[in-house]
């Protein structure tokens, strides 16, 4: 392996996620095409994030979360009063003469229309959660994943474990109450067939276990 496949290497996962810059893309792709071995590498790093995708949704943050950091930034008071918030924005971004014309002709008529109009109707976010039993296997996310496409084991010493139903679903068990009990023991029992009772979120593969049994 010579320093540019290094090189390669150390920027693959930038790459496959399109955030390396234009030189950058411009030396890998040179580069793969002549090195089947970085080409291989890169191909790695695809299958891995596509299986990732297959496998695993992002997860929103708890409704009581994001109600509580709403009521926070509620309480916090801004640094500056409006107009010199205004003022600290011309201060650091200058706007030519007329441009600011037009801007303060319009917040008037801008602002009547926005407070003039009807408030929008408030709709409460709601998860499809439903009661479940069910029997899985308790594995390693990230080693599940790993195995599936043949590569060393190489996250760090810690384990996501979750369960592995029948049909080859992953669900990510919440990590409280029974769910917190279950993932304490998950080292001991990885790769055991469990039962567990509780409120599946099925679009989320995300399970709040409130009992479970080793079978």
């Amino acid at each position: 392996m010579n320093p540019r496949c290094q090189d390669v290497l150390d920027r693959a996962a930038a790459f496959v996620d399109n955030e390396t810059d234009a030189r950058w893309n411009a030396v890998i792709a040179a580069h793969v095409e002549a090195c089947p071995q970085c080409a291989r590498e890169l191909d790695q790093q695809r299958q891995m994030k596509a299986l990732v995708r297959q496998h695993t949704q992002r997860m929103a943050a708890p409704a009581l979360l994001r109600a509580r950091i709403r009521h926070a930034l509620a309480q916090e008071p801004a640094r500056f009063g409006s107009w010199e918030q205004l003022r600290q924005i011309f201060l650091w971004r200058p706007l030519p003469a007329i441009a600011i014309a037009a801007v303060l002709m319009f917040v008037p008529s801008v602002l009547t229309y926005y407070f003039s109009r009807p408030a929008p109707a408030v709709t409460r976010l709601e998860f499809a959660a439903a009661e479940a039993s069910l029997e899985g296997e308790v594995i390693c996310i990230d080693c599940f994943l790993l195995d599936e496409l043949h590569l060393q084991h190489g996250h760090d010493a810690s384990h996501r474990f979750g369960l592995r139903t029948a049909d080859g679903k992953i669900l990510t068990i919440a990590a409280f109450d029974k769910g917190g009990e279950l993932l304490q023991r998950a080292a001991n029992i990885h790769k055991h067939r469990v039962r567990v009772h509780g409120r599946l979120l099925p679009e989320q593969r995300y399970l709040q276990v409130n009992d479970f049994s080793i079978l």
